[in-house]
């Protein structure tokens, strides 16, 4: 039996990330000046809970009004849109081209249950706020301070 060799983890799993990177690398090849990847970032969002109601902001620059889709459900907001490719310019010489485009969808979990026919969104200068009113046993959950004797 050979010496004993201590196991470290964290090396291996930064061999992992290593070998993983190199394994998209070859499938997915590397983007090229000619040709960026196609791909759409996926928006961010932050929930707030208010007493009555849940808000669900969420920054899309760029994206037309007509080219955004939302859907409620009781316990969910789904968030869809798409990011079109402007022309390119013809005799241009791009030194660096970062900008994604194409079709992105988002799903966000509620919290708690909402009333999904009395949403309301509102959409300006590539802010989204959509506002989600609370069901009433999900008003009726709030914890409740219980006195001790």
């Amino acid at each position: 039996m050979g010496p004993l060799t201590r196991w470290q983890p964290v090396s291996e799993l930064g061999r992992l990330r290593d070998e993983m990177n190199r394994i998209i690398e070859e499938f997915f090849g590397e983007p090229t000046e000619s040709a960026p990847r196609a791909t759409v970032r996926i928006p961010s969002v932050d929930v707030i809970d208010r007493d009555d109601a849940l808000v669900v902001r969420s920054e899309l620059p760029g994206l037309s009004k007509d080219r955004l889709h939302l859907e409620a459900t009781t316990d969910t907001l789904l968030i869809r849109g798409e990011v079109t490719q402007q022309a390119e310019e013809r005799d241009a010489r791009y030194l660096r081209r970062e900008r994604v485009w194409g079709s992105f969808q988002r799903i966000v979990p509620l919290p708690t249950e909402v009333k999904p026919d009395a949403v309301s969104a509102t959409y300006t200068d590539g802010m989204l706020e959509v506002t989600l009113p609370k069901s009433e046993p999900a008003r009726e959950r709030k914890p409740r301070a219980i006195p001790i004797e």
